[in-house]
């Protein structure tokens, strides 16, 4: 939809924009707490400065709930959440909570032909079927849903944040299940701009602890998660985690027909179907996932991070099985500038502990991993251990009709279907598999294999590690 359609829709529905929403504070529910409407065209906007725009949500403050809360919206046309301007809010289909206790559950669900959650501005906020918990207390099921034929979530500006069907908790517990759900033909992620955070089907705890299943899926036709510019983070389908706790399983999931991941500029971070974890505890089988017909995950730039199916743990510890899988017909895993970082169906440990099996799986027609520039490291089906302990089998494999491993520059590292241990421990079995064909590097190329290309390329200084164990 054009950007003149979009304006003249804002204008139409700008002093239409709280209805069906409810706040509480200091006080006692006991029941069901339901906002429902159906609209054709639905838009909630904040525009201006230091505004607030609430459509179909639940504010709780120093609050019980004993029950559910149900916020649904559907329509057949448009659905616009926006906040633009300076010191902004908008909320829509969404629950906030602080200081206070829930016991039951929270559904958020919002459905339209075109879904769209934007924050355009300075210290602008967008919230949409997504939940907030600050100092605050949950047992039940949180589930967040968007679904559309196009879903967007867009943070444009300098220090904004956008929260689409997404769960974040601070300073907070929660016992029960997670389940944050995007689906359409064309579903977007994007943060352009300085101090941007845009969190799609995603979980970030901070100083919290969570019991239970967490389920992130993102699913479509055209599946795309993008930061770019200065301090942005992009998190598509992903947990972050830092200082906090987990005891259950978790599954991240993004599929579509071209899936696209990818950290552009300085200081970026993008995750896809990816858990990163900073001085936390996870006890639970993880599995992450990536799979479409174009796979493709890239760090551009100076500082920057691109995790697609992949785990980094900090300081961390980990008891339980780590799966990885990358499936695509072309997967691309590629880390170009200085420091740059690109991980597809890897795991990086530094400072940890894992107990229990990693599998990291990538499979597909044509797999390509590079790493171009000073500094930069690209792992495909790798996985990496810096002053960590693993206790378990780890079993990569990297197969495909044509397999390409690059490093270019100084300080580069490549890794496909290899385990790099840096001061390392290590108990029970290593298993390296990658398909056959042309290895080239030290080893003479087998022209009779040239139909199964299985290529290993350092260039510059750098150092390039293809189905291989690297003690350091």
């Amino acid at each position: 939809m054009n950007i003149k359609l979009y304006l003249s829709i804002l204008l139409m529905f700008l002093f239409f924009n709280t209805n069906f929403s409810q706040s509480f504070a200091e006080t006692e529910i006991k029941g069901v707490v339901i906002n429902d409407s159906e609209e054709k065209h639905t838009v909630n906007a904040a525009i201006g400065e230091k505004n607030s725009a609430k459509m179909n949500s639940v504010d709780i403050e120093n609050s019980k709930v004993k029950g559910a809360i149900v916020n649904t919206k559907s329509s057949t046309k448009v659905k616009i959440n926006a906040a633009i301007g300076s010191e902004n809010q908008a909320h829509q289909n969404s629950v906030s909570m602080k200081n206070s206790n829930m016991t039951g559950g929270a559904v958020n669900t919002i459905q339209g032909k075109e879904v769209s959650n934007i924050a355009i501005g300075e210290k602008v906020h967008a919230d949409q079927a997504n939940i907030s918990l600050k100092n605050s207390n949950v047992q039940g099921v949180v589930a967040n849903t968007a679904a559309g034929n196009l879903i967007n979530n867009v943070g444009i500006g300098k220090k904004v944040n956008v929260n689409q069907v997404s769960t974040n908790i601070s300073d907070s517990s929660m016992q029960g299940a997670v389940v944050n759900t995007a689906g359409g033909n064309v579903i977007t992620n994007v943060g352009i701009g300085q101090d941007i955070k845009a969190n799609q089907a995603a979980v970030n705890m901070k100083n919290s602890s969570l019991q239970g299943v967490v389920v992130n899926t993102a699913a479509g036709g055209i599946v795309t998660n993008a930061g770019i510019g200065k301090n942005v983070e992009a998190n598509q389908a992903a947990v972050n985690m830092k200082n906090s706790s987990q005891q259950g399983v978790v599954v991240n999931t993004a599929a579509g027909g071209i899936v696209t991941n990818a950290g552009i500029g300085k200081n970026v971070e993008v995750n896809q179907a990816a858990v990163n974890m900073k001085n936390s505890n996870v006890r639970g089988n993880i599995v992450n996932t990536s799979a479409g017909g174009i796979v493709t995950n890239i760090g551009l730039g100076k500082n920057v991070k691109a995790n697609q199916a992949a785990i980094n743990l900090e300081n961390s510890g980990v008891n339980s099985t780590i799966v990885n899988t990358a499936v695509g017909g072309i997967s691309t895993n590629a880390a170009i500038g200085r420091n740059a970082s690109a991980n597809t169906a890897a795991v990086n440990i530094v400072n940890s502990t894992t107990q229990g099996k990693i599998i990291n799986n990538n499979c597909g027609g044509l797999l390509t991993n590079v790493a171009i520039g000073s500094g930069t490291t690209a792992n495909l089906g790798s996985v990496y251990l810096e002053n960590s302990n693993v206790n378990g089998k780890i079993v990569n494999n990297v197969n495909g009709i044509t397999a390409t491993n690059i490093a270019i520059g100084s300080g580069s590292e490549a890794n496909s279907g290899s385990v790099v241990m840096k001061n390392r421990g290590k108990n029970g079995n290593i298993g390296n598999s990658s398909g056959a064909g042309i290895v080239v590097n030290d080893v003479k190329i087998p022209l009779s294999e040239i139909t199964g290309q299985n290529a290993n390329i350092a260039v510059g200084g750098g150092e390039s590690n293809k189905n291989s164990v690297v003690l350091k």
